[in-house]
């Protein structure tokens, strides 16, 4: 059986990524490359590598990126670094932050890792001046800003 790899070469005919790939897809500031069933992440304006072809899933977000292995989600930024320590089991991206599940439980955070609030929360609800946290289904919940201090009602 025959297998297709593609290479991307520059104008002088070089190979940028220096290594071939089963797919290669360019979008708006990356190069979403897959090899052997796994998917890796190039920056489109300087081919270097961000993320090595280990992933299940890639997505770009605005200036997030989402990486998927095991049912489980890494953020990085552009450079590879990762935003948050853990992988987790759910994240939703919001103007203002990041909702990161894990265990059943919530945390939210900034887009620089810094911690808004911790990841105990059973559910915390994004709103447009205040986040809503709850630690148990029939508890009483506590209002917060998005610098993490406590408010009141």
């Amino acid at each position: 059986m025959l297998k297709i790899e593609q290479i991307l070469r520059n104008e002088k005919g070089e190979n940028v990524l220096n290594e071939s790939f089963d797919a290669i897809t360019i979008k708006k500031n990356v190069i979403i490359v897959k090899k052997n069933g796994f998917y890796g992440l190039y920056d489109v304006n300087t081919f270097k590598k961000i993320l090595e072809c280990e992933w299940d899933k890639v997505e770009v977000k605005g200036n997030i990126i989402l990486a998927y292995k095991y049912s489980q989600i890494v953020i990085f930024d552009y450079e590879g670094n990762r935003i948050l320590p853990d992988a987790w089991s759910k994240i939703v991206l919001y103007e203002k932050g990041i909702l990161a599940s894990k265990h059943d439980l919530q945390g939210f955070f900034r887009y620089d890792g810094s911690v808004v609030l911790e990841c105990i929360w059973k559910r915390i609800e994004p709103l447009h001046e205040v986040l809503i946290a709850y630690m148990g289904n029939r508890t009483r919940r506590k209002l917060f800003d998005y610098d993490g201090n406590q408010q009141n009602e």
